[in-house]
């Protein structure tokens, strides 16, 4: 999911910069979005870990 956000973030950007000579908002936010996604996917797995680590204790 985060790579469909950052690729869509990049399509958007290089659409905008070629066609209007600027970088939006839009772009902006999807970028940002593919980080957030990225992170929580990194912090959920890390707590999935260490529960099971628990359990096998």
């Amino acid at each position: 999911m985060s790579i469909a956000f950052f690729l869509a973030g990049a399509a958007h950007c290089l659409n905008t910069f070629i066609t209007m000579h600027r970088f939006t908002n839009m772009s902006g936010l999807l970028f940002s979005a593919s980080i957030v996604v990225l992170m929580m996917g990194l912090v959920s797995e890390q707590i999935t870990a260490t529960s099971y680590r628990e359990a096998n204790r």
